[in-house]
């Protein structure tokens, strides 16, 4: 997954105390996808990780588009739910 031009010349751009905060931010993210149910965590990773499509991920997983949209629409939910209101099971 390529990031944009302006993301990465805000990233040369920033501090090395910009950076670590980065880091860590992304650190938490990792904890909480793996923290999703395993059916999410699969959904997930197909879907923004290795970027397929709602009926990519569907296929890949054996199961209905409508069913892969709300194993996104969940993880979502849950990954939002363990970000904000610090939910993380460490």
């Amino acid at each position: 997954m390529a990031l944009a031009p302006e993301v990465v010349t805000a990233w040369q751009e920033a501090g090395p105390e910009a950076r670590a905060m980065g880091r860590d931010a992304v650190d938490q993210v990792k904890a909480a996808i793996r923290q999703l149910p395993q059916r999410e965590r699969d959904a997930m990773m197909l879907r923004y990780v290795q970027e397929l499509t709602d009926a990519q991920v569907a296929d890949s997983l054996g199961i209905q588009p409508v069913s892969a949209r709300a194993l996104l629409s969940r993880g979502r939910k849950r990954l939002k739910q363990m970000l904000t209101e610090g939910e993380m099971l460490e």
